[in-house]
């Protein structure tokens, strides 16, 4: 099921993020799927904490927005369009709240964040089962460098989807210590990474769909 401007509910603070996004390079496919850009990619990490507990860790503007639906999954997307990614689905993106004409019930709008990761990663998260859950955090910077703060507030599955045949599995060993990682490619421009917040521009949300670019060109393989 595609999407389309008159489907979202304005008043949310998805669109007001997605129209923030798109003024900072991303774009969106009818398909659902947002290609977000690499400066706020560089707004998330991923981690492993002491217990072997794996988390997503994101600035305080997009833990406020993904506790706004249920997300479904997170997928560690490995070599797909010259690329590995994080990516965040949810089945429903309006939860409940799309319009539907005539009366018939609430539409669905299901949507897959795509945040561009540093080629290999994931690597290290090869052969992981298959009833993996991963932990979404807010994070902070300190001296330019993500940590994770406070206690985790959704868990869900995680999957590894994309290419991972010439990954060779390494078994694996207690954690000592907390690690993370930043998502965005390294070397990329550090605009937004340590910024306390997105300046969520979205004054009058009505005039927000004329923002975004909704493609008809699809952004990645249908087999994902």
């Amino acid at each position: 099921m595609g999407i389309n401007p008159s489907d979202l509910n304005l008043k949310t603070p998805l669109i007001k993020y997605l129209a923030t996004a798109i003024k900072y390079g991303a774009n969106i496919s009818k398909k659902g799927d947002v290609k977000m850009s690499i400066a706020l990619s560089k707004r998330m990490a991923v981690g492993i904490d002491d217990t072997r507990s794996i988390y997503v860790a994101m600035q305080s503007d997009e833990a406020f927005v993904f506790q706004e639906f249920i997300v479904s999954e997170v997928s560690f997307v490995r070599n797909v369009s010259d690329s590995d990614w994080l990516v965040i689905t949810t089945k429903d993106a309006s939860n409940g709240r799309g319009k539907s004409p005539k009366g018939l019930g609430n539409k669905e709008i299901p949507l897959r964040f795509w945040y561009p990761a540093n080629k290999g990663t994931f690597d290290g998260f090869y052969g992981i089962s298959e009833d993996k859950t991963i932990n979404f955090i807010e994070m902070t910077f300190v001296n330019n460098h993500p940590e994770a703060s406070g206690t985790p507030f959704m868990e869900v599955p995680l999957k590894l989807r994309g290419k991972w045949d010439d990954v060779e599995y390494i078994e694996e060993e207690n954690a000592e210590e907390e690690i993370i990682e930043r998502v965005a490619p390294t070397g990329a421009d550090d605009i937004l990474a340590g910024e306390d917040s997105l300046d969520l521009l979205a004054e009058n949300p009505s005039d927000l769909v004329e923002d975004v670019n909704f493609s008809a060109n699809d952004i990645f393989p249908d087999d994902l």
